[in-house]
């Protein structure tokens, strides 16, 4: 695991978490 797809997922995670939260008010 390279050190490059750390701040790749943390992105991936807050998109995802954003995601999250608009599907439950949906």
């Amino acid at each position: 695991m390279a050190n490059t797809a750390q701040p790749q997922q943390q992105r991936w995670l807050e998109t995802y978490s954003i995601a999250s939260q608009t599907c439950a008010l949906g």
